[in-house]
């Protein structure tokens, strides 16, 4: 079953939400709390570069300032080369690329 792009959106702003949270835990005293959030904010990155794979060209076009290729080439990073993850990366992500992702992607109109 495909998923429309109203759809995927949404899963990119939960993805987004979620990362923001999981964000908050990563200067966790407690070292497993610290690595069970990078993991988790990995997987929803991963999502939001799936989602955005999976939209259709009028979306991006919509949107012409969000770095499609890059969201997408992080995700093929995050799960074919999980072993190379830099986790400066990921928080760099978190802290500097998703509410312009988010707030680039508010407002669109999505026709489905």
């Amino acid at each position: 079953m495909s998923r429309s792009a109203a759809e995927r959106v949404a899963d990119i702003f939960e993805a987004i939400e979620r990362c923001q949270r999981y964000r908050e835990r990563f200067d966790d005293p407690d070292a497993e709390v610290v690595e069970m959030a990078l993991q988790a904010a990995i997987r929803y990155i991963a999502v939001i570069g799936e989602a955005a794979n999976h939209l259709p060209e009028s979306v991006r076009a919509a949107a012409p300032t969000v770095p499609w290729p890059a969201i997408v080439e992080m995700r093929n990073v995050l799960v074919h080369e999980y072993f190379g993850v830099d986790t400066s990366v990921v928080e760099r992500t978190i802290d500097r690329d998703l509410l312009p992702l988010a707030q680039a992607l508010r407002g669109l109109s999505l026709g489905d």
